[in-house]
């Protein structure tokens, strides 16, 4: 895994790793055409970065943080926020980004945390 510490979200951003979509479920079954597209609706995603929150009233009220925290399991919406590449070459390509896709979001984009039980 790469060093995400060079990537400081501001206000109520959140750096995530997005989770590759599975063809199959744990069974081995093969999920048909249509559930396939179905499923890109919702991505999952690990949280790596958070920032430190947004304030009210056109930023001169108190500062409201982010519920999320590095490590953390969250769902996205598949079209939500902007792709990043740490390629310095070429950064506006995520093409071998070997540890998955990385996305920065707004807090309010994220749609639930996943609570271990």
């Amino acid at each position: 895994m790469r060093d995400y510490n060079s990537i400081r979200p501001v206000d109520d951003n959140v750096v995530l790793m997005l989770e590759p979509v599975r063809e199959r479920v744990q069974r081995g079954v093969i999920l048909p055409g249509t559930r396939k597209r179905r499923q890109k609706d919702v991505v999952m995603a690990t949280v790596i970065r958070s920032g430190p929150g947004y304030r009210l009233r056109n930023g001169h009220g108190p500062l409201v943080p982010n519920e999320v925290a590095p490590g953390d399991k969250v769902l996205v919406d598949h079209l939500a926020g902007q792709d990043y590449a740490l390629d310095r070459v070429k950064p506006r390509q995520n093409h071998g980004v070997e540890d998955g896709l990385i996305r920065i979001v707004r807090h309010d984009e994220i749609m639930a945390v996943i609570e271990e039980i």
